[in-house]
């Protein structure tokens, strides 16, 4: 249907929110994250990292509400524009553009328009970096003269019901992985928790030392941090178990990584925690295992690895742990393996659909 497509702006399907938050009415304060869309900011960060003495001038979004974070990473070259499906009502960030597309448009099928790169040509023409490098600078007359071509509305809803039965097959998978890792946990804690005073008759006890070495990052400060190199580590990093780097800014060069610090540098499989500044009901959320997408990677100020190496950094006698005989071992270690191959596996169709949804964003849309 590309023959029936009509040229607008933005301007023309959508208007500027310009209600702002007074007397510190609405608290749910969201962030606009290019990976995973609006948040809510405490769910995700575990907390609100925002003053709730200064939310006054902070703009309001409604439910269904478009936002523009000019903040670029890796995931968004111009900075994201995601819709509020949070379902909440909340405020955003001075910072953030916040428009709602008119009745008449489908506002689903302008949520997967800008899932696609087809107007970040128009954003980098009329924008310019400024100081911070990490944001863009355009003004909203410019913002709003972005020029789009819409088929009719009809094609609009087939296009974004198409693009939402995708994305509900991705969420299937993604519950499927879930339950799979509580089954996986569920069988860890039966295995190594359950019926202790019978296994400690047939384990054997073992120093931590003699299998596992531990270490704290280092103290690299401020003026060390680069804006590329090698990535540090940090607390913020960690998120329910997994290593979210795509966003990361702070780097250290090459050439310390590789020299002094090439101690601290992360290998695949070490297990990582985050150490500070961390409430006590969260930190089983803060350890995470480093894989091999996320290297290099460097060690930082407030986390700390346990790795299976020979070295032994720091005396570690007074910890022990139960190891079973080794028939056990093997045993369990083939039970596991079954069950995370069987996680891998949901993994691997989850990344081959998310790479379908992308490439049909790109054909779908002009």
């Amino acid at each position: 249907f590309k023959n029936n497509y009509i040229s607008v702006y933005l301007k023309d399907i959508s208007s500027k929110v310009r209600d702002k938050n007074k007397n510190n009415k609405i608290q749910d304060v969201l962030s606009n994250s290019a990976k995973y869309g609006i948040i809510h900011q405490k769910e995700f960060f575990d907390r609100n990292i925002t003053n709730k003495n200064n939310i006054d001038g902070y703009y309001i979004v409604d439910k269904g509400d478009f936002v523009y974070n000019p903040r670029i990473s890796k995931n968004a070259p111009v900075g994201p524009i995601n819709q509020n499906l949070t379902g909440i009502k909340g405020i955003v960030s001075p910072l953030y553009t916040v428009f709602r597309i008119n009745n008449d448009i489908n506002s689903k099928y302008i949520k997967y328009y800008f899932l696609t790169t087809k107007w970040h040509k128009y954003i980098k023409s009329v924008a310019n970096y400024g100081a911070r490098f990490d944001r863009i600078n355009i003004t909203q007359k410019d913002l709003f003269n972005l020029p789009l071509k819409l088929p009719s509305s009809n094609e609009q809803k087939k296009v974004a019901n198409f693009m939402e039965l995708i994305d509900q097959k991705i969420e299937y998978l993604e519950k499927k992985k879930e339950i799979k890792l509580k089954i996986k946990e569920f069988y860890i804690q039966q295995i190594f928790l359950k019926d202790w005073d019978n296994k400690i008759k047939f384990y054997d006890y073992k120093p931590l030392n003699e299998i596992t070495f531990y270490q704290e990052g280092p103290g690299v400060r401020n003026y060390q941090y680069t804006n590329k190199g090698v990535k540090l580590l940090n607390v913020g990093n960690f998120v329910k178990n997994k290593l979210i780097l795509e966003n990361t800014d702070r780097y250290i060069s090459k050439e310390e990584a590789y020299g002094k610090y090439k101690h601290f540098l992360v290998d695949e499989g070490d297990l990582l925690i985050a150490c500070s500044g961390i409430k006590a009901e969260y930190f089983n959320e803060k350890i995470a295992f480093a894989e091999k997408k996320d290297l290099p990677l460097c060690m930082n100020t407030s986390t700390m690895r346990f790795k299976s190496l020979d070295n032994n950094y720091l005396n570690l006698n007074y910890l022990k742990i139960l190891i079973p005989p080794l028939n056990y071992q093997i045993k369990i270690g083939n039970f596991l393996d079954l069950i995370k191959e069987n996680i891998d596996y949901i993994d691997i169709k989850i990344k081959l659909m998310k790479q379908f949804k992308k490439g049909l964003l790109q054909k779908m849309f002009v």
